[in-house]
């Protein structure tokens, strides 16, 4: 089992804004900078909890991502611990991105090992992405 509490600001770039341009008689698509940039800091925030051996097997992913507070609430709203986010980015989205460079740093050998997977996101005043990974 892996358990980290990572604190940050979680990216607002997912892995489905890849970029496309025709090139001759096909398509070619690459992956845009502010996407790398996210893939980049979700690799150095995840590197220092990955675990020693690849998971195996069908595994759990928990992930909560916890973005800052919005200037626009009221202080009625900020005393509050976290107010459920409903805004974009798909809460979906953001966990192929972080999926993707888990598997890129060699937690588990392919995505399609998780099996279950439950995912949240909120506004905080403690920004940050935690998370827990364990074999079923």
């Amino acid at each position: 089992m892996v358990n980290f509490d990572v604190h940050c600001n979680p990216p607002t770039a997912t892995s489905q804004q890849k970029g496309a341009f025709r090139c001759g008689n096909g398509i070619r698509f690459f992956t845009k900078p502010h996407v790398k940039q996210a893939q980049k800091d979700l690799a150095e925030y995840l590197r220092p909890f990955s675990p020693e051996n690849r998971l195996e097997g069908a595994l759990c992913l928990q992930l909560k991502f916890k973005f800052p507070m919005r200037k626009s609430e009221t202080k009625a709203r900020r005393a509050l611990e976290s107010i459920p986010h409903i805004k974009r980015p798909d809460v979906d989205n953001l966990a192929k991105l972080t999926v993707d460079v888990m598997a890129s740093l060699g937690w588990f050998k392919d995505d399609a090992q998780i099996s279950k997977m439950i995912l949240e996101k909120e506004w905080t005043n403690e920004p940050g992405i935690i998370g827990k990974i364990n074999e079923l």
